[in-house]
């Protein structure tokens, strides 16, 4: 297996105008089945990870320094698989026109999340709140496991935290919170969103082993919110509406 490394922090002197961009850089020209190792700060204007590849960060940060990123995690052509380990995203804003996913939007995947963390992201549809969903994370047609993660501060119209459908995820430990669904006003009689403060569920099935689940916000569910067609498994976890 090839190891492809990127030491930002101590070559940030010799590398000061190619910092920007590297991670990108490297997920572009990587190959399936490869590892990339990420330290430090990687800031991003861009977000795609369509190749079976693993990232494993080092007290890293990927910041999408709150401009408009539209991340993408999955080929639509095919399945694939990806790990990433102990990176923080942060500052992620996700303006496309459909605003799935403020740091990742998980499409035809299987991805393996093992003590990431997720801060202060957003997702909201081309310029407005209207109809953006997971503030961290969204899944779809996908399956997500997360083992240790902190989602923290994230904020669309459906699932401040993460909003899944069609989906399997597995949650193992960490904590939710802070996170926010917030309410959009159409018109004076007219309103969209606000649902699921921590999670939002469509279609899909879900366990949640030893999470801690509080003070997320939303008008409707600021907790959990769950179809009717998805099924929730919970083991000793916290969950506070």
């Amino acid at each position: 297996m090839k190891i492809i490394k990127f030491v930002v922090a101590s070559l940030a002197l010799l590398l000061i105008g190619m910092a920007h961009g590297s991670l990108e850089i490297a997920l572009n020209s990587s190959t399936d089945n490869q590892t990339i190792q990420v330290e430090g700060y990687q800031y991003v204007s861009n977000l795609v990870l369509d190749k079976n590849v693993t990232l494993v960060g080092s007290n890293a940060t990927i910041d999408g320094t709150k401009s408009e990123l539209i991340p993408q995690v999955g080929d639509r052509k095919r399945h694939t698989t990806v790990t990433l380990k102990g990176l923080t995203f942060k500052h992620c804003v996700n303006g496309s026109s459909v605003g799935f996913g403020g740091a990742v939007n998980l499409y035809n995947f299987s991805a393996m999340f093992d003590h990431c963390a997720f801060v202060n992201n957003s997702a909201y549809r081309t310029g407005t709140w209207n109809g953006g969903s997971g503030g961290a994370m969204r899944i779809n047609r996908s399956t997500a496991t997360l083992i240790e993660p902190i989602i923290e501060r994230n904020l669309a119209t459906y699932g401040g935290g993460i909003c899944a459908a069609d989906s399997d995820l597995f949650i193992y430990g960490g904590r939710i919170m802070y996170n926010e669904a917030r309410e959009v006003n159409l018109s004076p009689t007219s309103k969209l969103g606000g649902v699921g403060g921590a999670i939002d569920l469509l279609h899909s099935k879900v366990l949640l082993a030893r999470v801690f689940i509080a003070n997320n916000e939303a008008p409707i569910s600021s907790a959990l919110n769950v179809s009717k067609d998805s099924d929730v498994r919970v083991i000793d976890s916290t969950i506070v509406s």
